[in-house]
C-alpha cells in the first residue's frame, strides 16, 4: 500500500508546487525559479522511488490483463505502464525547467506555475482508474499550454485556434466512445470493464478516429507544425513529448484490453492508413525551411511508426518502448531547434547556409543531437528503427519496404541537412566569448544524452516494467 502513497505525492506535488509559484513575489524571480525546480526534481525523485518500489513479477497482469493488484477502491490505479510514464512526464518537465530558468522576462511566473499545472493532471491520467476521471484530467492537462500559447507566442491566434479545434473534436469522439462503453458495462471503472468485456465493438470507430487526431494521422495532422512553430521551445516539448503520449495511454488502457478482436480483423488496413500517413509527413519534411516545423515532422512520422509497430501484433512492450524514445527525442530536437535560433539569430534552413557566424560553442551539441536523430547505432532510435521493420514484416514484406524507405529517406536528409548547415568551420565572425548555451541548458542536454543513450543501450529497461 506505500506506494499508493507514493503515486499521490507524486500527483499532489507539483500542484502544491505550482500554487506556491503563483503565490510568490513578482519582485523575487529566483524563488520562484528555486520553487518550480526543486518541485520538478522532487516529482522525477518521487516517480523513481516508484519505480524501485513496483512489483514487476506481475507487471503483466496489471497492465494489459486489468487484473486489480495494487489498485485503491475507487481512483487509483498503479501498474507498470503508468509507473514508467510518470517517470518519463516528470523528466520531461524537469528539464523544461532547467531550459527556462535562465530567462529573463516579466511571464517568467506563468510558465513556470504552467508547467507545475500542466505535470499534476498528466501524471494524474496515467495513475486513473476511472475512465472518465482519466479523460478529464487529459483534458484538464491541455489547459496550461494554451496559457504558456497566449503569453508567450507572437501571433499564435491561429495555433491556439487549430489546437483548440482539433483537441475538441478528438475529446468529443473519445468522449463518445467512452459513454458507450459505460452504457454498454454499467460502470465507468477500468477494472470491472475489463472483468465484463465489450461484445458492441461500436465504440472503437470514434475511439480510434479520436486516437489518430491525437497521433496524429493524416489527414488530420496538419495542425501539429502549425502548433510548434509559433510555440515557445517549452511548450513545444511538452506537446510532442506528453500531450501526443496521451493517445498511447488510450490504446493501452482501452484498445489493447477491449478491441483486440477488431485488431485483428482490421489490423492491416489501418497499418496502411498509418504508413501512408508516414509517408506523406516524409515527403513534406524533405520539403522544410524552418527547422522546427522539419522536426515536428520528424514526430508525426515517427509516431505513426509507433502505431504500426502496435499493429504488427508484435508484444505491448515493443510499442511503450518507442513511445517513450520518442519522448525524450523530440524533447532533444526542439531544445536543438531553439539553440540554433538563439545562436543564429534563425531557424530558417536557407539562411543557416549562408550563415558566416561559426558555431564552435555548439558543435558538439548539435552533432549529437543530429546524430540521435538519424537513429545511430548505440541510440534509442537505432532499436526503434529495428522494432519498426521488424513490426512491419509481421503485417506484410510490402510494410517492411515501406518503413525502410521512410527511415532512409528521413535519416538521409537529416544527415544533409547537419553538412549543409553545421557540418563545417566558417571562417568569419568567429565567436569566442559569447555562448548562447548556459550550465542549465547543458545540464538538461546531458540529461536527454543520457537517456537516449542508456535506453538504446539497455532498452530491456522499458519491458521490465511493460510487459515481458
Amino acid at each position: 500500500m506505500f506506494e499508493l502513497y507514493v503515486a499521490i505525492a507524486t500527483v499532489l506535488t507539483p500542484l502544491i508546487g505550482s500554487f506556491l509559484t503563483m503565490y510568490s513575489s513578482n519582485k523575487n524571480m529566483i524563488n520562484v525559479k528555486s520553487i518550480s525546480l526543486l518541485t520538478t526534481l522532487f516529482t522525477l525523485l518521487l516517480t523513481i522511488y516508484e519505480l524501485l518500489l513496483f512489483n514487476t513479477s506481475s507487471n503483466n497482469v496489471q497492465s494489459f490483463q486489468g487484473d486489480c493488484f495494487n489498485i485503491t477502491k475507487h481512483w487509483l490505479l498503479v501498474d507498470g505502464f503508468g509507473t514508467t510514464f510518470a517517470a518519463v512526464i516528470s523528466l520531461v518537465c524537469f528539464v523544461c525547467v532547467l531550459w527556462t530558468v535562465r530567462g529573463e522576462t516579466s511571464k517568467d511566473k506563468v510558465i513556470f506555475s504552467s508547467i507545475l499545472l500542466f505535470e499534476a493532471p498528466a501524471i494524474g491520467a496515467f495513475y486513473a482508474k476511472d475512465m472518465f476521471l482519466l479523460f478529464m484530467l487529459i483534458e484538464t492537462s491541455i489547459i496550461p499550454i494554451y496559457v504558456i500559447m497566449s503569453n508567450y507566442s507572437k501571433g499564435s491566434f491561429n495555433a491556439i485556434l487549430q489546437l483548440f479545434l482539433y483537441g475538441v473534436a478528438s475529446a468529443l469522439l473519445i468522449l463518445t466512445a467512452l459513454i458507450m462503453i459505460y452504457i454498454e458495462t454499467g460502470t465507468s471503472n477500468l477494472c470491472e470493464i475489463y472483468k465484463l468485456g465489450i461484445k458492441n465493438f461500436t465504440a472503437f470507430w470514434p475511439l480510434i478516429t479520436g486516437i489518430c487526431i491525437k497521433i496524429p494521422i493524416w489527414p488530420f495532422y496538419h495542425w501539429v507544425p502549425v502548433v510548434h512553430v509559433e510555440s515557445p521551445t517549452v511548450c513545444s516539448s511538452l506537446l510532442a513529448s506528453i500531450v501526443l503520449k496521451f493517445s498511447s495511454l488510450l490504446v493501452v488502457r482501452f484498445i489493447i484490453p477491449l478491441f483486440e478482436g477488431i485488431l485483428s480483423c482490421h489490423g492491416n488496413i489501418i497499418a496502411y492508413i498509418t504508413l501512408t500517413s508516414a509517408i506523406f509527413a516524409t515527403l513534406q519534411l524533405m520539403r522544410q525551411n524552418d527547422l522546427k516545423r522539419m522536426f515536428s515532422y520528424y514526430s508525426i512520422v515517427h509516431m505513426n511508426l509507433s502505431l504500426v509497430i502496435l499493429l504488427g501484433k508484435i508484444e505491448c512492450r515493443y510499442f511503450t518502448f518507442s513511445v517513450i524514445q520518442h519522448s525524450f527525442s523530440i524533447a532533444l530536437l526542439f531544445f536543438t531547434a531553439s539553440l540554433t535560433n538563439k545562436h543564429f539569430s534563425t531557424r530558417l534552413i536557407s539562411e543557416l547556409k549562408l550563415s558566416s557566424m561559426n558555431f564552435h560553442t555548439i558543435k558538439k551539441t548539435l552533432l549529437l543531437s543530429f546524430l540521435a536523430l538519424i537513429g545511430i547505432p548505440g541510440s534509442s532510435g537505432f532499436i526503434e528503427e529495428i522494432i519498426s521493420i521488424y513490426a512491419g514484416a509481421k503485417i506484410s514484406q510490402i510494410c517492411a519496404i515501406m518503413i525502410g524507405i521512410i527511415i532512409l529517406l528521413s535519416s538521409s536528409f537529416a544527415f544533409y541537412i547537419y553538412i549543409v548547415c553545421f557540418g563545417y568551420y566558417k571562417t568569419t565572425d568567429y565567436v569566442t566569448k559569447y555562448s548562447c548555451i548556459d550550465q542549465y541548458k547543458r545540464f538538461a542536454f546531458f540529461v536527454l544524452f543520457t537517456i537516449i543513450l542508456i535506453l538504446g543501450v539497455f532498452p530491456n529497461l522499458v519491458s521490465t516494467y511493460c510487459g515481458q
